[in-house]
Parts: structure tokens; sequence; C-alpha cells
């Protein structure tokens, strides 16, 4: 973060037991820092690529793969993505937001 700018990787930076920060604010119940998490990752990945539909450029691939490589399929080193966290410590409010 030199410049100032965050990225995704900086999103999905993982901690010693392979958390991220979303994982840290689903275990904490934290809905506002998750959906603000999710926001900011999705302006991201919006702001990739051109503008050309059905483009197979560099940047467009490079969009669909950090579509599919996002912060909720980011598995810490138990296995765990936050999306499962949630589901299984029952923060289902926060479970709808994940999966939206």
């Amino acid at each position: 973060m030199d410049d100032g700018n965050v990225t995704q990787e900086h999103l999905k930076k993982q901690k010693i037991r392979g958390e991220t920060a979303l994982h840290e604010a689903v275990r904490h119940d934290s809905e506002r820092i998750v959906e603000l998490l999710l926001e900011e990752e999705m302006k991201l990945i919006s702001n990739r690529g051109c503008s050309v539909d059905m483009c197979n450029c560099k940047d467009c691939a490079a969009r669909m793969l950090a579509k599919k490589d996002n912060l909720v399929s980011t598995p810490n080193v138990s296995r765990e993505t936050a999306h499962f966290l949630a589901a299984a410590c029952g923060k289902w409010k926060i479970l709808g937001v994940i999966s939206d």
C-alpha cells in the first residue's frame, strides 16, 4: 500500500493461521465490516478489464479470475472460508450478506 491504493491482494492478506479480515469480521459478528470489505472488493473487481463486451484481453481475463478467486472463497489453514465460518457459527445475518 505504498501509494495508498488498496488492492484485492491487500483485502485477502492472511494472518499466521490464514485468517483474512473477512474471517475476523465474521468471527466477531461485525456485519457492517463484512459489508464494507465485500463492497470494496466488488469495486476493485469491477474496475478491472476494459469496456468491450465479451472481450478476451489480459485485463478482462484477470477480472474474471478475480471474481472466482475472491475474498469469500479464501480459506484459512483449516480450509475454512468465511462463508463456512458464518454457517458453522450460526451467524445467519452475516451468512446472508456473504451469500448475496
